[in-house]
Formats: C-alpha cells, sequence, structure tokens
C-alpha cells in the first residue's frame, strides 16, 4: 500500500491545535522514536499534544524526551482533563493495520480527523489522510521529512528521537531498509547532536537482569527445521514470571535464532493468556515474511512481520512453519 496526502497533512499540521498521537501495541523504537518526535514537533508548533499507547514506553527508551509525558490509554480520560472528542486530530504512527494500536485504537477514532502516517508495505490506508511509504527505512524518517517541511530545526532532542527510531528498524543501519538516503539522514541527525555511541549503550547495554534471564529461558526452547531454514523461539507467561521480567523485554528475541547459519526465516512464539499466540517474523534477506504474516492475518515489512493467531485446533506453530515453508521453498 503506498499513499502521499503529504500537502493535506502538513496543513492539517499547521491548521489543527489539539493532537493526540498514537503508538502501536508493545511500541519498539521506530514507535517510540517517531511518536515523541512527532509530539515535539507539534509542541513548538504551539499545538496541545499528547502521546497515548495502551502499553507503557518500554523501560529502554523512557529517557527519551517527552517519555514520561506519554499516557496509556486507559488513563486518558483522566489525564487529559477533557473529552476525547475535544481533540482536533489523530495521528496513528508506524501502524499498517490500526487494530495495531490495540485499546488506543477508538481513541483515534474519536477525532475529527486522522491521519496515517507508516513505513509498512501492508499498509490499508485507513486514515482520513495517509502519508504511506514502504520504501522509507523507519516511520521516523517520514516524521523526519514532515519536520523539514515544517520548517522545524532539528536540535539534539528532536535528532536523538528520529535516531532511534531510525537506528532500531535498520538494525544499527545493518539491513536492507537502510539506503543511502537514510545514512544522509542519520549524518544530519548526528550533526544536530544526536549521538550513536550513547543512544545504542542506552537501548542495547543497559537491560535489566530479568532479561538476561528471561533470554536464557528462551533460548532452551530453540526449534530448527530438518533442513535448517527455520528457526524458532518459545516465550510463555511462565517463562516471564520465572525471570522477573516485563512483557517489552521480549522484543529483539527474535533476532537470536535469525542470527543462526544457514536460517532464512526466524520465528518467535508468545502465546497469550486468552488462548491466542503473538508471532514475530524475520527473513534474513530471500524470504518474504510479509507474505507470511499476511497468508496468516498479519502484515509487516518483507524482512520483518507479525500477526496475532487466534485460538485453534491446530497449534501455532504448526501453521507458521506451514506457511513458511511455502515461502521459503517458493
Amino acid at each position: 500500500m503506498s499513499g502521499d496526502d503529504r500537502p493535506a497533512i502538513i496543513r492539517a499540521l499547521r491548521e489543527g491545535s489539539s493532537f493526540l498521537v498514537l503508538l502501536h501495541e508493545l511500541p519498539d523504537g521506530d514507535s517510540v522514536g517517531a511518536a515523541l518526535a512527532m509530539v515535539l514537533v507539534l509542541e513548538r508548533m504551539g499545538k496541545r499534544v499528547m502521546a497515548v499507547g495502551v502499553d507503557r514506553i518500554p523501560r529502554p527508551y523512557r529517557f527519551l524526551p517527552r517519555a514520561d509525558k506519554a499516557v496509556v490509554s486507559g488513563d486518558l480520560p483522566l489525564s487529559a482533563g477533557l473529552a476525547v472528542e475535544s481533540w482536533d486530530t489523530s495521528i496513528m504512527l508506524d501502524c499498517a493495520d490500526p487494530e495495531r494500536a490495540g485499546a488506543a485504537w477508538p481513541l483515534a477514532r474519536k477525532a475529527r480527523t486522522l491521519i496515517n502516517i507508516d513505513h509498512h508495505v501492508t499498509n490499508i490506508g485507513y486514515g482520513d489522510l495517509n502519508l504511506v511509504d514502504a520504501h522509507a527505512s523507519a516511520t521516523a524518517e517520514l516524521v523526519y521529512a514532515l519536520a523539514r517541511d515544517l520548517g522545524i530545526e532539528i536540535d539534539r532532542d528532536l535528532a536523538n528521537c528520529l535516531f532511534v527510531g531510525i537506528m532500531t528498524d535498520t538494525g544499527s543501519f545493518r539491513y536492507s531498509n537502510a539506503s543511502a538516503h537514510t545514512f544522509r539522514i542519520g549524518a544530519e541527525l548526528v550533526e544536530a547532536g544526536a549521538s550513536p555511541e550513547e543512544l545504542a549503550a542506552r537501548i542495547w547495554e543497559s537491560r535489566p537482569v530479568s532479561s538476561l534471564r528471561l533470554l536464557a529461558r528462551a533460548l532452551t526452547t530453540l526449534g530448527l527445521s530438518d533442513d535448517g531454514r527455520m528457526a524458532w523461539l518459545t516465550v510463555d507467561d511462565a517463562a516471564l514470571a520465572d525471570a522477573g521480567a516485563e512483557e517489552q523485554e521480549v522484543e529483539g528475541f527474535v533476532n537470536y535464532p535469525r542470527s543462526l547459519e544457514g536460517v532464512e526465516v526466524a520465528m518467535l512464539f508468545r502465546p497469550m493468556a486468552d488462548g491466542r499466540t503473538r508471532v514475530a517474523l524475520r527473513s534474513k534477506g530471500r524470504a518474504d515474511v510479509s507474505r507470511v504474516a499476511r497468508s496468516l492475518g498479519g502484515g509487516g515489512h518483507p524482512r520483518a512481520a507479525g500477526c496475532i493467531l487466534p485460538p485453534g485446533p491446530d497449534r501455532a506453530l504448526d501453521r507458521v512453519l506451514a506457511a513458511a515453508w511455502r515461502e521459503v521453498s517458493s
């Protein structure tokens, strides 16, 4: 899906007075970085703005500016001190499907105008105004472009938020989505004050001990297909409880099976209390896991995608392996 209502979005950002900025469920670095950057941009334009998500911002990203002001959706009426309907515009960021915002999605729908800004190829163009560019490395890259169009100076705070979004979604500029344009943006953000060393240390080298305990437990579940082209881990509620870990600490675990020699598709299974299973999918290059995810009701990028499987007679593992096998064998 692609859509570029950029001129109309610029006009809406200039003319609107109040904005809800939505993060997706279990927000990753791009969701957080893009949302907080958008908050900073709108504040500098003199707008009333609030970042809202169904989950708390994960610990590694809480050092970013305005992270402490983000509101969990269930607390919004009390925290906002006014009715949701009084907000002019809601901005959905990094959500290919509106349901990705979870329980916060109904809040977005109540605003008079819905803006959808995303870089997932599977985005369905659900906004009143859409800026969807599957060639962008991260949603933060699109927020950067909007900031430039609006004439907003990129200072250190804004640079840090944008750099985190791009850095995390490109695997520290290692993945195929990091284009020459992405590197040019990264250089400008560094010139504006972003420190790659400091940001990487805060995000990847400041984990709580519970995260390593959880990883140790997850690695015991490692599975490998007979031909070695698919590998997976499972993290259940018992593992989180035993490690004393938070849900957000599971982020990034799927990259461990992906790192194995010969593996083309990696998966992480997260059984949920309601019987559903959250599945993260990663490809090393040849396989398009967005096709796998779409066949199972999800979406994402060719190299990173996901889905949530409902309870059913077939095991989640069997269903995903069958779909992934069709992709790696095609």
